[in-house]
């Protein structure tokens, strides 16, 4: 993804692209991305997004998905796993 489309995009929109891309790779008998392929590898919240709709395909909505990536982010940061997310 571009640089110029992560600035015009927040990272909850790119999440949501990515898990409606996931889940229709699924839904299509295809492979998932894998970790370091465009367009993932260059976008954290569209990975996140495209892992989470491939791993519970379209009966789960973005939504939700998105809500509990927060949640494990922000555990994960006050457990001291990992610094500050940079989605950008």
């Amino acid at each position: 993804m571009s640089a110029n489309k992560k600035d015009q995009f927040g990272p909850q929109v790119r999440f949501n692209w990515g898990f409606h891309d996931g889940a229709s790779d699924k839904a299509k008998g295809r492979r998932a991305l894998n970790a370091f392929s465009a367009p993932s590898a260059w976008d954290k919240a569209y990975h996140a997004g495209y892992t989470a709709g491939f791993a519970n395909g379209p009966a789960d909505s973005s939504e939700k998905a998105w809500s509990e990536h927060q949640a494990d982010v922000a555990a994960r940061k006050a457990a001291g796993k990992f610094g500050a997310i940079r989605y950008a």
